[in-house]
């Protein structure tokens, strides 16, 4: 709107200038400017120059206005809900050397203690972060014998991303499970994922879970406990 006044009274002001200069001396060709619209003379030829100039500058002005600015990333939401706390107790971590692998990545032991520890702290709060830790290992109870908990005890699983991955607010395939056996006082960990290579059953979102393959080597042979 600012720009259009503007453009209005830029107009107004020189169409008033030039008409009322003095007419420049005709030229060498007559006092006729010749163009490639026909012949025009001197006032008619610098107000059609300067009214293009300001269409120009106008359509930038109005391009760049509608021009959209750079969105800035998006920040993944985090919500916090509260269930039934339980004290896990104390977990049996994995050695060093153990390591277990998805078609999705490699996961160290120290990221997967690491993870069963947050897991455990959440559960003894009875805090749960977008969902999780949810009970159960996600095995149905027909399936338990590629459970890698059996189905004994109480289990919880949550999600598990490869080290330097994107954290778009997404769970992915991967998950942890904590499992504790009835009658101990610590848990054990596991890595699953969802497993591509099974069909998606009847009434469900996602392919089954399958266990990842745990790979064990290296000088330090005995899992540790805290």
């Amino acid at each position: 709107m600012h720009f259009s006044k503007t453009f209005a009274a830029l107009t107004v002001f020189l169409a008033l200038s030039v008409h009322a200069a003095p007419l420049r001396q005709p030229n060498s060709n007559g006092a006729i400017i010749r163009s490639d619209v026909g012949d025009i003379n001197m006032e008619e030829f610098v107000l059609r120059e300067f009214y293009e100039y300001l269409e120009e500058r106008m359509f930038k002005a109005t391009t760049a206005s509608f021009a959209k600015p750079p969105s800035a990333p998006k920040t993944p939401s985090v919500k916090v809900t509260m269930t039934t706390p339980f004290n896990i107790g104390g977990l049996n971590k994995h050695a060093g050397d153990v390591s277990f692998k998805t078609p999705n990545g490699k996961y160290p032991a120290d990221q997967v203690n690491k993870t069963a520890k947050e897991m455990k702290e959440l559960i003894a709060e009875g805090k749960k972060v977008n969902g999780y830790p949810k009970e159960g290992s996600g095995y149905p109870k027909s399936k338990k014998e590629k459970d890698p908990t059996k189905g004994q005890g109480k289990s919880w699983h949550a999600p598990i991303k490869p080290e330097g991955s994107k954290n778009d607010g997404k769970p992915g395939p991967d998950r942890v499970v904590l499992n504790i056996k009835e009658g101990s006082t610590r848990a054990d960990s596991y890595i699953t994922h969802h497993d591509s290579k099974n069909p998606i059953p009847d009434g469900s979102k996602n392919h089954p879970f399958s266990a990842a393959k745990r790979k064990k080597g290296g000088p330090n042979k005995k899992e540790r406990k805290q």
